[in-house]
Order: C-alpha cells, then structure tokens, then sequence
C-alpha cells in the first residue's frame, strides 16, 4: 500500500481499507481535480500495480458522462478503481456491462447497510435512492492502455445537497439527507470495494445472477423512457435489460435495443 500524502484524514482509516479488500495499492490525496484523471494518469505507468484505488477526501472537478460534470462537496465519497481486465480474466465482449456490474455492486451494498431503503438503478450507470440521484459510476479505458480499466464513483455520504445548485436538489440527494445521520466513509467504502470485487467475478464468469441483479434493480421498466445518443434521440417504454446490458423499448416502429446514449428523462 502507498499513500500520495503523509497524513490521512481521520474520515479514512488506509490500513483497514488495505486489508480488508482486494486491492494492492491505495493513492489517497487530500484534494484532487478527479480521481477518473489521476487514475488515467496513473495507467500510463507501466509498472502500475492493480488493482489499485485513488482516493481523495475532496474532489473538485469531477466528471460525469459525455460533458456532464458530478458535482461534489465535502462529505462525499469520490474514487477510482484501477483493474487490469486480463488479470480478473474479463474479456473484451464483457466490458460494455461493466458499469451496470458496478452499479448492481453499489446497490448491493448501500442495501445491505439501508435494507428499508428504496434503491435501484438508472440504466446505465446511476444509482437512486428514494428517487433521487445518489451516485454516479464513469468507466473508463486509457487511450494507450486498454489493459488497463478505470471505474470512478462518486456518492453522495454526507455532504448535504442543500448546499448544491438549485437545479440538483430537485433530482439529487445523499445519504444523510435521507437517513438523517453522518456515516464513516471507510465503512461505506470497504462495503462497495467488497461487493465490487464479486460481481466483477460475476461478470466475468458471464454468471446468470449478474442480469437478473440489474434486471431486478431496474427503475425504468414500465417507464417511458427518453435516450440522446450520437445517432439519434429514443423514446419508447422500457421493457426491461437483456443479458447483454442493452435496454430494451418499445417504440413505435417495435422493440428497439439501446447499448449507448444518456436517460435524459423518464416517467
């Protein structure tokens, strides 16, 4: 384990989350910009060791999907997971379920801590609670290392969207704002790095579980559904996720099947 900075904030214990996890290395800074940046950063280092987690206890220029950006404050859980696919053997005709992988894992966990909570997931790479955005999941593959995967979340803990932009607080929240407690970070950290590290064994032993998880999570079945992707906009009632990850809707011209693009809305 090796830690970017001398001191750790009392809000993550290192050691526990090197022990109690699969990973090889920890690189904790007190600010980043991203930690999605810093882990492509670090890909280019050809003795990188995997996998290997940035952490940060302040994020300043997080980022989302497309030019969206993932606002956070202090409080938040924002981190990057470094993995070599090879080496957790996940073929290539694997990587496009990756983030619904990581989001059935974040689900998981935050269920196993709020089992009375109303939690799923947002095709394809969201999680919600109490129908409010609490987490969002970039995955990533270095321009000159796709050997190389970076999975960022960023979780809303205890960092009250009150704070947030107007337009967020309608659509987003966090942990405490809905519990109405302050959490340990490293506890809910060390929770998702577990369930991660099992449902990508589920992904890659292409495990039947894995889609009935994200099919059983799924918040868009039954709802209409409106997609922008670089083709063309959708707009059909979601008839649930195939095998594969694709999003299945029923337009007007009959069952279209979705692999890219943005839920812009749905209802």
């Amino acid at each position: 384990m090796n830690s970017a900075d001398e001191e750790t904030p009392a809000a993550f214990d290192l050691g526990r989350i090197a022990s109690e996890t699969f990973l090889q290395s920890i690189d904790f800074h007190e600010t980043l910009a991203s930690t999605n940046d810093r882990g492509l950063q670090l890909a280019n280092d050809p003795f990188v060791v995997t996998p290997s987690l940035v952490l940060t206890a302040a994020q300043t220029g997080g980022r989302g999907r497309g030019a969206n950006r993932w606002w956070s404050a202090a409080g938040a859980l924002t981190f990057s997971v470094l993995v070599n696919p090879d080496a957790v053997e996940l073929p290539v005709s694997r990587h496009p379920q990756i983030s619904l992988a990581v989001g059935v894992a974040v689900c998981e966990a935050l269920r196993q801590r709020f089992p009375q909570g109303d939690i799923g997931l947002k095709w394809p790479n969201d999680v919600f609670l109490h129908n409010k955005k609490v987490c969002g999941i970039l995955v990533e593959v270095p321009p000159q290392r796709r050997d190389i995967l970076v999975i960022g979340i960023g979780l809303n803990v205890n960092n009250s969207l009150k704070s947030a932009p107007a337009e967020l607080q309608a659509t987003a929240t966090s942990l405490s704002d809905t519990v109405g407690n302050k959490f340990e970070l490293t506890e809910i950290l060390i929770d998702i790095l577990q369930m991660l590290e099992r449902r990508l064994d589920w992904l890659s032993a292409s495990d039947p579980q894995l889609a009935r998880r994200w099919e059983e999570l799924s918040l868009l079945r039954g709802k209409t559904v409106y997609i922008e992707n670089h083709q063309h906009d959708i707009a059909g009632i979601c008839q649930g996720i195939d095998e594969e990850g694709g999003l299945l809707l029923r337009t007007p011209s009959g069952i279209e099947r979705v692999t890219h693009g943005i839920v812009k809305h749905f209802q």
